[in-house]
């Protein structure tokens, strides 16, 4: 009972950030920003009074938030990305709740992506994938899309997605209090 004890907060911020991507996809889709909002709410309160045992390196996020909103920038601008826009042009920027996912994914790197720090080949490789993974899901779903080929868009992405694991893995994206 003791090692899943000491596992429930892994497993919470597993399941809070899933919830948390749904909330953004489905918002996404459907042009409305509360529910990344909300979730993101929920999620970070979690954070902060169940799931992480340090605060959070607030610096650390802002710094996610940033390089997020960069990646996601460079590939909307090349071309690669068009995200659900409600009646009007698609924007060559990236939408809130995208954005909302970074900083998520920067509080999930103190939790259950904890496991990853100082092993970034590892990281670089689950990064890749599950952020190819993700996209191509959101795609689906509808709240964005790719308009060039697939098979040059997603590997691109995964190489997005690999950098920034590396970098969080490496500790150039300092994410935990003490780091």
């Amino acid at each position: 009972m003791g090692v899943l004890k000491n596992k429930l907060p892994m497993v919470a911020d597993f399941v809070g950030f899933q919830i948390l991507w749904w909330a953004c996809i489905y918002g996404g889709a459907n042009h409305l920003l509360y529910p990344a909002i909300g979730a993101f709410l929920l999620y970070v309160a979690a954070h902060l009074f169940f799931i992480s045992k340090v605060p959070p390196r607030w610096q650390g996020l802002v710094v996610l938030a940033i390089a997020g909103f960069v990646v996601d920038t460079l590939l909307t601008q090349a071309g690669i990305l068009v995200y659900a826009r409600s009646g009007a042009e698609p924007s060559l920027l990236p939408p809130v709740w995208i954005i909302i996912l970074w900083v998520g994914l920067g509080f999930s790197a103190q939790g259950s992506l904890s496991w990853l720090m100082g092993r970034p080949v590892i990281a670089f490789a689950l990064f890749g994938l599950a952020g190819a993974l993700s996209y191509r899901a959101g795609i689906a779903f509808e709240a964005a899309a790719m308009p060039i080929d697939p098979a040059i868009g997603y590997p691109l992405i995964a190489l997005c997605f690999g950098a920034v694991g590396m970098a969080l893995s490496s500790g150039k994206i300092k994410m935990a209090a003490n780091a």
